[in-house]
């Protein structure tokens, strides 16, 4: 069986069906199945309650059985719908819409920012926090008590029959929704057990994100965040983090931008748009700051900082960036060339920890180097101890800038392309992008070459002429006779290559040393991507 271009619902029946939805939005039906179904959405396979097998393509929807279903989703955005009995339905990947309907459901998200649906006014319903979600009661109608876990969004119907006027709450909102619904003004707004995410928009507001992991985000005003238990995020959208002015503040970290001054506590990192400050003790970061510390008694510079952050955040081990420090002249001259390995261990323990060791962690360290153990991985392991943890967490307290290295490629772009600044927000979409997997650098590049903007200047330029003024945008001078000739015999016709020649000079040495006080900087004040 197969659909149209548009809105089509496959029914399936007895037998090992084929249903092709081919395009728009379809839905697999099995309302009329005379026992559950199974439906694996994610391998286009359905247990169809007849006995047979039906084989699923181009399906975004399902709608089951008056049975107990088992209803599996796709990496994709699905709808997934229950009907009578007591199913279990799994958003699993992508941003799905879930509705048990009648029985006792069991309803799990999954990845993405997922909802689920009920029939019924929210009144109707008594919603209970659980140990990893909430139940769902309804108290009048034939919905039952369903488990919902792993679900970002509730649906509930609104006062008119509209689905416009349907009344959506957030995951921190489900429980109270009068309470927890921000406005305009000075909310006071607290999250769940789960896994919350709380926008507080404009006012002065103050945020309890609670346990879970969640995201918090203050929006305009001066906002009081705390994270609570968890790996909690504080977002804050399409800002950039130079001036940002973190500072300390009883314990936590306060941020001041053009939104506003706020107030974090129990917060792991906070995301801008060039960038995260992470103050997680385990995170990357961490790690290579106290190596710093431990080898050469001072902060990392900019570069080398997120160079070996994103190292290690790719598998790189710590010892290999130890190895570096015991080889380099700045290390000799704090450590005095220590020759043997008791020597070695007694500078570990006065530079590092600030005092001598103890007769037998001195012997334990001198041992294990003496059977092999090399002195990358002793450095590492003093670097790591919770002695040096405690000794250095207020340098993580403070947060440390880890700039983001998309973020970073996209402004180059931005000068090479445009001969300006980035705006906030485009470099905020485009870093993303990047960072999710979805966009790379020449893609990005093919679209800033393809916009208004770009063909509002250059969009009339020969090859020649273009290389040229690409030239002045990213370097500031023409090219040079030899650098047209290079590039005019690499043309041969083939529009694809001004994309070549545009990354090529964006990410040349040239470009990179002119535009990298744009970029970088070893003023604390300045760490941050300059905006336009």
């Amino acid at each position: 069986m197969t659909g149209s271009d548009g809105f089509d619902m496959l029914l399936g029946n007895g037998g090992n069906d084929t249903l092709e939805g081919g395009g728009g939005f379809d839905f697999a039906v099995y309302w009329s199945s005379g026992s559950a179904v199974g439906v694996q959405l994610f391998s286009g396979t359905v247990n169809d309650g007849f006995g047979g097998i039906d084989k699923l393509s181009n399906i975004e929807g399902i709608i089951g059985s008056a049975w107990d279903d088992i209803i599996l989703g796709s990496n994709l955005t699905d709808v997934l719908l229950g009907l009578d009995g007591a199913d279990t339905i799994e958003g699993l990947g992508g941003d799905d819409a879930l509705n048990g309907n009648g029985g006792n459901d069991q309803i799990t998200g999954g990845a993405g920012d997922d909802t689920a649906y009920f029939r019924g006014f929210r009144e109707n319903y008594t919603v209970t926090a659980i140990q990893g979600g909430f139940t769902v009661a309804d108290n009048r109608g034939s919905d039952g008590t369903d488990v919902v876990t792993e679900v970002e969004f509730f649906r509930f119907e609104g006062d008119d029959n509209n689905a416009d006027n349907d009344l959506i709450l957030s995951a921190a909102e489900v429980l109270n929704p009068s309470a927890n619904r921000p406005t305009a003004g000075d909310d006071s707004l607290n999250g769940t057990a789960g896994n919350d995410r709380i926008d507080a928009l404009a006012g002065n507001d103050t945020v309890n994100g609670g346990a879970g992991d969640d995201t918090l985000v203050g929006n305009a005003g001066d906002d009081s965040l705390n994270g609570g238990a968890g790996y909690d995020t504080v977002a804050m959208g399409n800002v950039g983090f130079r001036n940002a002015g973190p500072g300390g503040s009883g314990g936590g970290v306060t941020i001041t931008t053009s939104l506003g001054t706020d107030t974090l506590s129990n917060v792991e990192v906070v995301t801008f748009a060039d960038g995260r400050l992470v103050m997680d003790a385990n995170d990357p970061a961490a790690r290579v700051l106290r190596l710093y510390e431990a080898a050469l008694d001072r902060l990392p510079d900019q570069s080398g900082l997120n160079y070996w952050i994103d190292a290690v955040q790719d598998g790189q081990s710590l010892s290999a960036l130890a190895g570096g420090f015991l080889g380099s002249d700045e290390f000799r001259a704090r450590f005095g060339g220590a020759a043997d390995n008791g020597a070695f261990v007694d500078r570990l323990y006065a530079n590092v920890l600030g005092r001598a060791g103890e007769a037998e962690g001195r012997k334990h360290w001198v041992d294990s180097l003496n059977n092999g153990v090399g002195r990358a991985e002793v450095l590492v392991a003093f670097s790591e101890s919770a002695e040096n943890k405690a000794g250095t967490a207020a340098l993580v307290q403070n947060g440390i800038w880890d700039r983001s290295e998309a973020a970073t490629e996209v402004a180059r772009l931005y000068d090479t392309v445009f001969g300006r600044l980035p705006d906030a927000p485009g470099l905020a979409f485009w870093k993303e992008a990047m960072e999710d997997g979805q966009k790379s650098l020449y893609d990005v590049a093919v679209a800033f070459t393809a916009s208004a903007e770009f063909r509002s200047r250059c969009g009339d330029l020969g090859d020649r002429d273009f290389v040229n003024a690409m030239y002045v945008n990213a370097l500031d001078r023409p090219a040079e006779q030899a650098e047209l000739d290079h590039w005019m015999h690499h043309f041969d016709g083939k529009s694809s290559q001004r994309t070549v020649v545009v990354l090529e000079l964006s990410e040349g040495l040239e470009h990179v040393a002119l535009t990298a006080a744009n970029v970088q900087s070893e003023k604390p004040g300045e760490f941050g991507i300059l905006f336009a």
